[in-house]
């Protein structure tokens, strides 16, 4: 992130709060990590659509209709079909590593506010000291400051991988036949 960041965990290291007292103090306040037993746990988090991050990225690569995702619409298409007779479906790796730094992010600031969230003294009964607290606190207004940074990067990681060539002409065609998926894969461009 960045060199201050670096600053405050070595500070909160260095006065004592270990992997062992965070693991207490994620229990103490039941804090939970994602489940991800499935590709399929890595669209949602907290109810929240993962996809729904990506949208800018769909408009501005012309990979679908406006009114839609291109980008979950062309990870569920390329899943059904896969290119051609070449191989079959697939995953495709840039949307499946945006939507798993979606998903760190999400449970970051989940973890954070979970962090911030009880009063000093509710911190300092579960332990934690006054320069522990205050590092905890500026580190979430560090990241807060980073969230825009984030879905950006995780934008243009989901659509690096998008390739016309990928797919033959008769897949193109199958695209705009399948209309369901609303793509317009032939117009896409990255910026």
């Amino acid at each position: 992130m960045s060199e201050e960041h670096d600053k405050l965990l070595n500070a909160l290291q260095q006065r004592g709060f270990t992997h062992i007292k965070e693991k207490s103090l994620h229990k103490a306040l039941e804090i939970l990590p994602p489940i991800i037993d499935t590709i399929d746990d890595i669209i949602h988090y907290q109810h929240r659509n993962l996809f729904e991050s990506l949208q800018d990225a769909s408009m501005k690569t012309r990979l679908a209709q406006p009114e839609s995702n291109g980008i979950q619409n062309y990870y569920e298409f390329a899943f059904k079909y896969g290119p051609g007779m070449k191989r079959f479906g697939f995953r495709d790796h840039g949307i499946t590593s945006a939507l798993l730094l979606l998903l760190q992010a999400a449970y970051h600031e989940y973890l954070m506010t979970k962090l911030t969230k009880p009063s000093v003294k509710e911190l300092k009964s579960l332990g934690l000291a006054n320069e522990n607290i205050l590092a905890i606190r500026q580190i979430k207004k560090l990241c807060e400051s980073y969230k825009n940074l984030v879905v950006e990067a995780a934008q243009a990681v989901s659509v690096h991988n998008i390739s016309t060539r990928t797919w033959t002409d008769s897949d193109l065609d199958l695209v705009i036949a399948e209309n369901d998926y609303k793509l317009t894969l032939h117009d896409f461009r990255i910026p």
